[in-house]
């Protein structure tokens, strides 16, 4: 079971959020709240609104009312681009990463560093040196292993590698929040748990995390807090350490009676 963040510190406020497509009502009225260093697990059935909700977080979509609060200051990104600027970094299992680069061009993709000769720099030439240095130092701070195998293709890593490289960029790039879209889906058992020491880790630094997740058992060891969405509507905010895998499944199927 996960700890539980220590920041009183409110990063993310989400009040009254909504979104229809024509006459169907995708998510109603969503509040909810994220704190600094703390994981936030968000689940519920196919259907329930959470893709939708992270898709509005992260730029996709335009909420159709309410607001959200990063860090005090109103989000009003209309483009994952302008998202991302706002320090807002979401990460798709295994999606956004270029196979056939290795770890260094995939961690500054988009973000190369030149190189400091100032003719070669006139040129475009990229300082590759420096950005493996950087990025292997940079995800090995959160936990991943990557020794002998950082200038490898990532195509060859395994998935948990493949992992660790986006989330560790986005802590590394000062990001202000990270979303997690099923972010072990199609890893193994092994693996998965690889993922979720590093998702402590960067949390324990500092960084408000979502997680979206089907696996109950990742939920607990990675969570500190588990939101329940059911057709639209959060029926459930619970601590991790205040409820059991019965009752999120309860919350979910409607089972169990709506506490949020």
């Amino acid at each position: 079971m996960a700890e539980q963040g220590n920041s009183s510190e409110v990063a993310l406020k989400v009040e009254g959020v909504g979104k229809s497509f024509g006459g169907v009502r995708a998510l109603d009225g969503l509040d909810l709240e994220l704190r600094a260093g703390e994981v936030l697990a968000l689940v519920g059935d196919n259907g329930a609104g959470k893709s939708t909700f992270i898709k509005i977080v992260s730029g996709l979509y335009i909420p159709t009312e309410g607001h959200i609060l990063l860090n005090g200051q109103r989000v009003e990104a209309a483009s994952t681009a302008e998202a991302r600027a706002l320090g807002i970094e979401t990460v798709y299992q295994d999606t956004g990463l270029v196979d056939v680069m290795d770890l260094g061009g995939n961690f500054f993709l988009g973000r190369e560093l030149l190189h400091p000769n100032p003719i070669l720099r006139a040129f475009g030439v990229l300082d590759k040196k420096r950005m493996h240095s950087i990025a292997h130092e940079s995800i090995t701070r959160i936990g991943a292993k990557f020794t002998g195998t950082h200038r490898k293709p990532v195509g060859l890593l395994s998935g948990g590698q493949r992992a660790s490289i986006l989330i560790g960029r986005a802590a590394h790039f000062g990001s202000k929040l990270l979303l997690l879209d099923e972010p072990t889906a199609a890893l193994g058992v092994e693996q998965t748990a690889a993922v979720g020491r590093i998702v402590r880790a960067a949390a324990e630094a500092g960084l408000p995390i979502i997680i979206i997740s089907h696996n109950i058992e990742e939920v607990f060891d990675v969570a500190d807090r588990i939101a329940v969405l059911r057709l639209g509507n959060k029926v459930a905010d619970v601590s991790v350490n205040e409820t059991t895998r019965e009752e999120i499944v309860g919350y979910i199927t409607g089972a169990v009676p709506a506490s949020a």
